[in-house]
């Protein structure tokens, strides 16, 4: 599920997206776009993901590249039983992307010791050729 379109670039924007996805099977839902390039801005949105499975959900975008810049957005990432993995901004930032001020949320209900099936990553979990 994408909030806006899948590629916004140049000097494009995003909205202010509330994205609710809920399914027995593993969800992807993406605050603005699959990929966010040139100097694109995504929004501030809202991503909530639940499911029984995995979960992965971006406050933004998988990728950005160049000077884009992300909003402020809150992701919440819930499984009954799966991994959860949390981006604020998105997976991978390369060039002089720039990650927003971003409220992360994961659970997982199965209660376990030491629980390391949620993952969060406030900008990115690579970031590449920064040039800041």
């Amino acid at each position: 599920m994408i909030g806006d379109a899948v590629i916004i670039t140049d000097r494009g924007r995003g909205g202010g997206d509330d994205i609710w996805s809920t399914s027995r099977g593993g969800v992807v839902p993406l605050g603005d776009a699959l990929t966010l390039g040139g100097e694109a801005h995504g929004g501030n949105d809202n991503v909530h993901a639940g499911a029984n499975t995995d979960v992965v959900a971006y406050g933004d975008a998988e990728t950005m590249t160049r000077s884009t810049k992300d909003g402020n957005d809150v992701v919440i990432g819930q499984s009954t039983s799966g991994n959860v993995q949390v981006y604020g901004d998105a997976q991978t930032l390369s060039g002089s992307a720039a990650g927003g001020n971003d409220t992360l949320i994961a659970n997982v209900g199965i209660p376990v010791p030491f629980n390391d099936r949620t993952q969060m990553y406030g900008d990115g979990a690579e970031l590449l050729n920064r040039s800041h």
